[in-house]
C-alpha cells in the first residue's frame, strides 16, 4: 500500500521517530510528551500487522498545493471537516 501524503511530519512520525519515541516511554527528544500518540501507536501497529502478512505500507510525500489531484480534494475534505466541527 502506498500513502500520499504532504506532511512529512506524519512520515517521519510513523516510519523514523517511533522507533525512538518507544525506547525512550514515548518521550521526545526533549522529555516531552509524545504528541498524538495514539494515532501514531495504531498506525505503528497497523503498519505492523501488514508487515507480519508480508504487505509493504510506503509512505510518499508530495507537494501540497502543487496540482496532484488526490492531494487536492484530500485538502477539500480537510477544510470541510475542519468547518464542520467549528459549527
Amino acid at each position: 500500500m502506498e500513502i500520499l501524503t504532504d506532511s512529512s511530519y506524519s512520515i517521519n512520525c510513523s516510519t523514523i521517530w517511533v522507533a525512538s519515541w518507544i525506547k525512550k516511554g514515548w518521550k521526545t527528544s526533549t522529555g516531552a510528551d509524545v504528541m498524538n500518540k495514539d494515532l501514531i501507536a495504531n498506525i505503528k501497529q497497523l503498519i505492523e500487522e501488514r508487515e507480519g502478512r508480508g504487505l509493504e505500507t510506503k509512505f510518499t510525500f508530495v507537494k501540497a498545493h502543487n496540482g496532484d489531484v488526490g492531494n487536492e480534494a484530500a485538502d477539500k475534505l480537510a477544510v470541510a471537516g475542519a468547518h464542520a466541527l467549528r459549527k
